[in-house]
C-alpha cells in the first residue's frame, strides 16, 4: 500500500504545472497559425479575383470579335444588295479591264448603268496602295479622260475587291470609249498624272 502511494507520488512529481511562458508560446503559435491562414486566404482571394478578371476580359474580347464579325457581314450584305440593284437595271454594260505593263496580272470588271450613272467595279491583283496615294477610275469620253471615283487596296491577298461607283460622270454608251485605272495622289486629280494599271475598251466588250 505504501509502495503504491509512493509510485503515485512519483508520477505526480513528474507532472509539472504549465507556466506563463508555456501559455505565451501556445498563444504565439496559435497567432502564427491564424496569420498563415489569413495570408493563404488572401492569396486564394487574389487568385480568384485574377481568374475573374481574365474571364471577363476573354468574354469582352469574344463579344468584340462577334460584333466586328456582325458588322462585317452586314457590310457584305449591303454590298451584295447594291450589286443586285445594279444588275437588275434595265440596261447594263460590262467592260473588262486588263492589266498593263506596270502590273500585267491585274484585272477588273465594271458593270455600269448609263441611265442611273452608277457602276459596280471589281478589281483583283492590284498592289496595295502606298502612303499618300490612291487608285482612280477614269472614264474616257470622246477619247478624253473624265475623272471618277477613287479607291484604295489595303490587302492585296484578297481575291477581289468590289466598289460601288455612285456617280459615273456622264457615262453613255455612244460616247464612252474606255475605262481606266491609274495610281494618283491621295484625293484624286482632275487629269491623270500617274501610271495606268488597268484599261478596258468599251467597243471590245459590246456585241
Amino acid at each position: 500500500m505504501e509502495k503504491q502511494q509512493n509510485e503515485n507520488h512519483s508520477w505526480g512529481d513528474q507532472l509539472t504545472p504549465a507556466t506563463d511562458s508555456d501559455k505565451d508560446e501556445r498563444t504565439a503559435t496559435n497567432g502564427y497559425s491564424r496569420k498563415k491562414l489569413a495570408i493563404a486566404a488572401s492569396v486564394a482571394l487574389l487568385l480568384i479575383s485574377l481568374a475573374l478578371v481574365v474571364f471577363v476580359f476573354n468574354q469582352n474580347a469574344t463579344l468584340n470579335n462577334q460584333e466586328a464579325r456582325i458588322t462585317e457581314l452586314e457590310t457584305e450584305l449591303q454590298q451584295k444588295e447594291e450589286m443586285l440593284s445594279i444588275l437588275e437595271a434595265r440596261s447594263v454594260n460590262l467592260v473588262v479591264m486588263n492589266g498593263l505593263e506596270v502590273n500585267p496580272d491585274g484585272y477588273g470588271k465594271i458593270i455600269w448603268d448609263p441611265e442611273k450613272q452608277q457602276a459596280l467595279l471589281q478589281v483583283a491583283n492590284l498592289p496595295e496602295v502606298p502612303e499618300g496615294k490612291t487608285y482612280q477610275l477614269w472614264l474616257l469620253k470622246n477619247n478624253k479622260p473624265v475623272p471618277s471615283a477613287t479607291f484604295t487596296i489595303r490587302n492585296s491577298s484578297v481575291e477581289g475587291s468590289f466598289f460601288k461607283i455612285e456617280q459615273l460622270a456622264e457615262a453613255d454608251r455612244q460616247n464612252t470609249n474606255a475605262f481606266a485605272i491609274t495610281l494618283e495622289p491621295e484625293g484624286g486629280v482632275a487629269q491623270p498624272t500617274g501610271q495606268m494599271y488597268l484599261l478596258g475598251n468599251v467597243q471590245d466588250n459590246t456585241n
